[in-house]
């Protein structure tokens, strides 16, 4: 007597396609996470350069930066942050990750930002940022150390610096 044997999936054969369909989720979920980290930081680093930008435009309409109330409320106030920029209540200027945003004259031809970056983007908005700004300047907790010089980045110091604790200081003096 011969055995008839049905055709279709046995219990092993859905086990090994349900494994191989979460395995290929799981890529897929590490790639997205991946690119909008990535998309996060460039995000971030755009509206600084744009906040960068309208305050240097700003300045040149009024003569240099040796205005000593060069401040967020300044900037909050005469609409020079971009609306991406303006976060928390009571509303101040911050970056993606809510970190403040402090701007200072530093003499008649420069300004300066300062904020914090997370240890996991630090390094791609510094580097996007190198080119726009004359010094990049990074404090891990040690003191701040020069990142970046007249547009070139030091990538060793960037590393080292961004790699040492959770939140890294950011000092942008512009161009």
């Amino acid at each position: 007597m011969k055995r008839n044997r049905q055709a279709g999936f046995g219990l092993v054969d859905m086990a090994l396609s349900i494994g191989l369909v979460a395995i290929a989720m799981m890529m897929i979920f590490a790639l997205y996470r991946l690119g909008r980290a990535d998309s996060q930081s460039f995000a971030a680093a755009e509206e600084v350069i744009d906040l960068q930008r309208r305050v240097q435009d700003y300045y040149v309409e009024h003569n240099g930066y040796n205005d000593p109330s060069l401040s967020d409320a300044l900037l909050l106030a005469r609409n020079l942050v971009p609306d991406q920029m303006v976060r928390g209540t009571p509303a101040g200027v911050r970056t993606r990750w809510f970190s403040a945003v402090a701007a200072a004259p530093i003499d008649a031809t420069t300004f300066r930002l300062t904020t914090s970056v997370p240890k996991d983007r630090c390094y791609d908005f510094v580097t996007r940022l190198s080119p726009h700004f004359r010094a990049i300047r990074l404090d891990s907790g040690a003191g701040w150390t020069d990142a970046a010089l007249d547009g070139a980045p030091l990538n060793s110091v960037i590393a080292a610096q961004c790699s040492s604790r959770a939140s890294v200081d950011v000092q942008l003096d512009s161009a």
